[in-house]
């Protein structure tokens, strides 16, 4: 009998996380950390922490956007990127939020996209250029 009292606590959590998802398609967790942003790691669940660094379309033709969020407001990066030998194929400028940067000019290949602010890299994510 013992055993059946630990597991109620269980139970009521994964009935109300249930009751939780079907009536709205964030999980619990994530709805009471109220993040502004939907732009999370996931694993099973959704993480608590938000990506840095995100780069899309990919695969990308004339141009991806680099959204980040680790810049300061006011305070500029560096959209750094570079080709699969590690060459500088572009850099540019960036802010805070979403950014749009040109790859029309980028041959047909893997490049790794590298934001940089103060001197420190922020994150780094690998896209596609495909035209």
């Amino acid at each position: 009998m013992k055993s059946i009292s630990l597991l109620l606590p269980v139970l009521s959590f994964l009935i109300v996380s249930a009751a939780n998802a079907a009536g709205n398609p964030q999980d619990t967790l994530i709805k009471q950390a109220n993040f502004q942003s939907p732009s999370y790691d996931y694993w099973g669940f959704k993480s608590l922490t938000e990506k840095s660094l995100q780069v899309w379309p990919n695969p990308a033709k004339d141009w991806v956007r680099v959204s980040v969020n680790s810049i300061k407001p006011g305070d500029t990066g560096e959209c750094v990127i570079y080709n699969s030998n590690g060459i500088i194929s572009k850099r540019q400028i960036i802010n805070s939020g979403t950014n749009e940067v040109n790859t029309a000019n980028l041959q047909s290949g893997a490049y790794f996209v590298e934001v940089i602010s103060r001197n420190k890299n922020i994150d780094t994510e690998k896209i596609i250029v495909k035209h």
